[in-house]
């Protein structure tokens, strides 16, 4: 079985950029890479939106900019 994880981001405005992404893998190897992940992530679900704005949304609307940046990268 083949597993899809996506993600789709645009600006506040929906007017002038729009990011579309996609990776697929293999169940298994899914697996090894969604623990190394998860724990890089300290268990929350990454929305690129959120973190990579100052100050930054949601899950990470109480880590600093700097850590979301770095995070992000």
């Amino acid at each position: 079985m083949l597993l899809a994880y996506g993600d789709e981001s645009m600006d506040e405005t929906k007017g002038r950029v729009c990011a579309v992404a996609a990776a697929i893998g293999i169940g298994h190897d899914w697996q090894a890479i969604e623990e190394k992940w998860i724990a890089r992530n300290n268990g929350i679900a990454f929305h690129a939106k959120d973190c990579d704005i100052n100050p930054g949304r949601g899950n990470y609307a109480d880590r600093s900019h700097e850590e979301n940046k770095a995070l992000y990268r």
